[in-house]
């Protein structure tokens, strides 16, 4: 399934990728960046390293400590499932809203993780509330 990329202005006048479904709905988005190059650049590295990165479930106690680029699966703290992207200097770079059932958060990362390098860019300067 293909997914399509954005970068929008937020309310703050900050910049930040939203990664989008083919039915338009928010997969993924990452943190604010300062300009839109610094987005840009951070999509742009996603797009590089993201499609080949390892997906660990951090839920089972048998996962260990992974290293590196990778996909996690992880709990919230109200007991959910997330996914998220961690590069390998560790900073979450995108990361998904909860789900009640680990297969959302499982099925999120599957789309991002199969889809990103062919991701379609669209830069956006929309005001969004988020």
């Amino acid at each position: 399934m293909t997914i399509k990329a954005e970068i929008n202005e937020t309310k703050s006048g900050q910049h930040m990728v939203l990664l989008k479904a083919a039915n338009h709905e928010i997969i993924m988005w990452s943190e604010e960046y300062t300009t839109l190059a610094s987005a840009e650049r951070a999509l742009n590295r996603l797009r590089e390293i993201a499609f080949c990165a390892p997906v660990y479930d951090l839920t089972d106690p048998y996962c260990g400590i992974p290293a590196g680029n990778r996909f996690e699966i992880d709990r919230t703290s109200h007991g959910q499932f997330m996914g998220r992207f961690r590069a390998s200097n560790r900073e979450i770079m995108v990361w998904s809203e909860s789900y009640v059932r680990k297969q959302g958060a499982e099925h999120a990362v599957s789309l991002v993780r199969n889809g990103i390098k062919d991701a379609a860019y669209t830069p956006r300067n929309l005001r969004r509330a988020v």
